[in-house]
């Protein structure tokens, strides 16, 4: 419990008092931005990735890689609310509220001076050259996590609606647009969740005077001492003002410390998986051997090196499946451009608006085959994922 008591001066918190550091607002939508990141990021490497063994058996256990983005897409738009939510937060503080210091200050988000000057000394903290900079609310780290969130959502969201909504964009903007958009989109994709489960988990979480977690992102609050060790700019700028006793709370209540655990080790345990099953594809990315199918038969796709593939041992879901997903997912899905949809073997065979794309036995009667050969196409194959899909489609372009 936090315990007031008077002083001729001021009124402050005993050390075994608490004291709210977020409020209701600040902790779900924190929730809410764990959930959909982890959801995206789930859900949209093993598409970054699609030519690895371990995301082409998620796909097949979730209903294939258009069952996984129809979740990403749903992600998405969570995250896109909570982050329209945190925008209106900010304009009713600053414009309904008249609170001060939103943009500059000591409880400001905003990188400031004393920001550039901590960074500096905490550099020589660690290397034994110096003192601990006394942090105050926001810590450089904190406001440089907090600023990501503000450009992910224009680099990575902006260019993913623009892939989503991709027959719009197409007469909005030239075709090297969409290609550039699905380009930004997953590397910064892949960037933005290592950098979280990796940077952001060892600041937030991991680092001596925090391991194994810090919940108070969950339960709102701290204890006094941790203040006073963690942030003493900050202890000292509520002692001053008088503020300590009126920011201070009860402890949390157990229920909450144990539900906090479990979210939080639980969002940990996903990302440290993701960043592990991540990094294995992307650093073994193109070859061979690395890729997933069948026994005793090989792949086609980004991966593939070899232009002898027999067509008989093709398959949607193996082969060409992964194949269109890497090279025209930016133009061909459900919101698709000339009514083609390739992001299953049903809605491929089904074909657009200029009739059937592929037709069994007949590549060269096959409008994605004939669009392709003369090169240039927005999401043109190279020679030998050409070379896999004339083969599957003559070999009866089985699923």
């Amino acid at each position: 419990m936090a315990i007031a008591t008077e002083t001729t001066t001021e009124t402050r918190l005993e050390p075994d008092g608490h004291y709210w550091r977020f409020n209701l607002l600040h902790r779900i939508s924190h929730v809410v931005l764990i959930v959909s990141f982890l959801g995206l990021a789930a859900t949209g490497m093993p598409l970054r990735f699609n030519q690895a063994g371990w995301a082409i058996d998620f796909s097949h256990r979730v209903g294939g890689f258009d069952a996984i983005l129809l979740f990403h897409k749903a992600f998405a738009i969570l995250l896109t609310l909570v982050f329209a939510v945190h925008i209106g937060y900010l304009f009713w503080l600053g414009l309904v509220k008249k609170q001060k210091g939103i943009l500059w200050g000591p409880t400001s988000m905003t990188p400031q001076p004393r920001d550039a000057r901590q960074l500096v000394q905490h550099f020589k903290w660690f290397l034994g050259r110096g003192r601990r900079p006394k942090f105050g609310r926001f810590a450089y780290w904190e406001k440089f996590d907090y600023l990501a969130v503000f450009w992910g959502m224009m680099a990575i969201g902006l260019t993913g609606y623009v892939m989503w909504f991709s027959e719009l964009a197409a007469r909005l903007f030239p075709g090297w647009i969409l290609n550039l958009s699905l380009l930004i989109h997953s590397e910064e994709a892949l960037l933005a969740a290592w950098f979280i489960f990796i940077v952001h988990f060892f600041n937030s979480h991991l680092r001596p005077e925090k391991f194994p977690m810090d919940d108070v992102v969950f339960t709102g609050r701290e204890s006094i001492e941790e203040l006073q060790e963690g942030r003493p700019a900050e202890y000292a700028r509520l002692t001053e003002a008088g503020m300590l006793a009126a920011a201070g709370g009860e402890a949390p209540p157990l229920w909450l410390k144990n539900s906090a655990r479990i979210g939080g080790w639980s969002a940990m345990v996903v990302g440290f998986v993701l960043v592990a099953l991540t990094m294995y594809a992307f650093f073994t990315e193109g070859s061979v051997s690395e890729a997933a199918g069948p026994p005793d038969r090989p792949l086609v796709g980004p991966a593939l090196t070899t232009t002898t593939t027999p067509g008989a041992d093709l398959t949607w879901d193996w082969d060409i499946g992964p194949l269109l997903a890497d090279r025209c997912s930016t133009c061909h899905t459900d919101s698709s451009i000339a009514g083609l949809n390739l992001s299953s073997y049903e809605s491929a065979m089904a074909g657009g608006r200029s009739g059937p794309v592929i037709i069994p036995g007949d590549p060269d009667a096959s409008l994605a085959v004939v669009v392709q050969r003369p090169g240039g196409h927005p999401g043109q194959l190279d020679a030998d994922g050409l070379s896999a899909l004339v083969a599957w489609i003559e070999a009866g372009a089985r699923r």
